[in-house]
């Protein structure tokens, strides 16, 4: 039968926690550098759209770029010192 698939590609998951494990204090969090440190792949040669999601503690100081980020992230990013754009 006939399925609909939804054209919109939907983003990949990504929890504060992963962050808190990869990245040092001031540095910025986007897309290219989550695949930089291997923590997500290219898919067919491009950056994934990224969602971050708030499980997990973070003590680091995140810039955040080029993601999507859910409330409850935002506010933990923010409450350790870090910002979203």
């Amino acid at each position: 039968g006939y399925r609909f698939t939804a054209f919109r590609a939907r983003p990949v998951v990504v929890n504060v926690s992963a962050l808190a494990r990869v990245f040092q204090n001031e540095e910025t969090g986007s897309p290219k550098t989550l695949v930089e440190k291997r923590i997500l792949t290219k898919k067919s040669g491009a950056y994934p759209l990224v969602k971050i999601l708030g499980n997990g503690e973070l003590t680091k100081s995140i810039m955040v770029e080029g993601c999507e980020v859910s409330a409850s992230a935002k506010a933990k990013i923010e409450k350790a010192g870090g910002s979203v754009k």
